[in-house]
């Protein structure tokens, strides 16, 4: 874990290596009375304590799986089957197309023979970066259809040649009795380049009410004093502020092409169609020319 103050006790970035590294720092660093601890199970999503939370983010959670999987095949039927393999092209003595300078030249390879490189893709980088700071009013079944529509996003991307990285942040602000600009980046990478999509892992930081309500809560109560008093630890945990470009965890990221925000009326669209919702990331992103539908 790095620990990076950007301006003393107002803005703040906690950038993790894994979810092993973010689990054992909060198991041995939150408050047993702080609300991590101590929040009741139905506002996290079920979990109990901060050590069942954290081995949920370690072994997995699945109980998304099928709403991935219902997203993820209404979007591939209108995407459809999308060929990026790189077609490659050599000199030969026969082929397809004659190449002109080798002909003029007079080589006896002045064919070209055209053939399929499957190794080769045509790819491009989109880095995704996910807010995670729900008001206590955001309901446990919007986050994790929210959750699966960024999954389902990232298989399409991968399906088009499209190579994927993926943060989970929270970006807190300071509390309402402290002066000042604050904000505050807890940082996880959920899936870094090239690596594929380990969906258990990647559903407990994008779709458990227990990623913020316990995970991030304890990482804010291992905060010093003078921080906790200015994010509000321990009376409610700072305020929510927008991820946004140029924040401290779009900077931190290295610069996200994506961000979903938890502004109410962006969750309310994916929660209503994420289908559209993923297609349309895609049309701006000019992956696919598909309608907003």
């Amino acid at each position: 874990m790095e620990k990076i103050v950007v301006r003393k006790d107002a803005k703040i970035v906690y950038k993790f290596d894994g979810y092993t590294d973010m689990a054992q720092y909060v198991d041995a660093k939150h408050k047993r009375d702080g609300a991590s601890a101590t929040s009741e199970p139905s506002w996290c999503g079920g979990t109990k304590t901060v050590k069942q939370a954290d081995a949920m983010m370690v072994s997995g959670y699945d109980d998304v799986l099928p709403t991935i999987t219902s997203i993820r095949d209404r979007v591939r039927e209108r995407v459809g089957s999308i060929d990026t393999t790189v077609f490659r092209a050599e000199n030969n003595v026969y082929g397809t197309r004659l190449d002109m300078g080798s002909y003029l030249a007079d080589s006896p390879t002045c064919f070209l023979d055209f053939y399929e490189d499957p190794d080769k893709r045509a790819t491009r980088f989109v880095r995704v970066l996910v807010d995670t700071t729900f008001s206590a009013m955001v309901k446990a079944e919007d986050i994790k259809t929210r959750g699966a529509a960024v999954v389902a996003l990232c298989d399409t991307l991968n399906l088009c040649g499209y190579t994927t990285e993926v943060w989970a942040v929270s970006t807190n602000g300071g509390s309402w009795r402290s002066s000042g600009d604050k904000e505050l980046a807890v940082m996880l990478p959920v899936q870094r380049v090239g690596e594929p999509w380990d969906v258990r892992s990647a559903m407990y930081p994008l779709a458990h009410p227990s990623f913020l309500r316990r995970t991030v809560f304890g990482v804010m109560e291992s905060m010093t004093q003078s921080e906790r008093e200015a994010f509000g630890v321990g009376s409610g945990y700072g305020t929510v502020i927008q991820c946004r470009k140029g924040s401290l965890a779009d900077v931190h990221c290295g610069g996200a092409d994506i961000i979903c925000s938890t502004h109410e009326g962006e969750i309310r669209d994916m929660v209503k169609n994420p289908v559209a919702w993923v297609l349309t990331q895609c049309k701006n992103l000019g992956v696919i020319g598909v309608d907003e539908q």
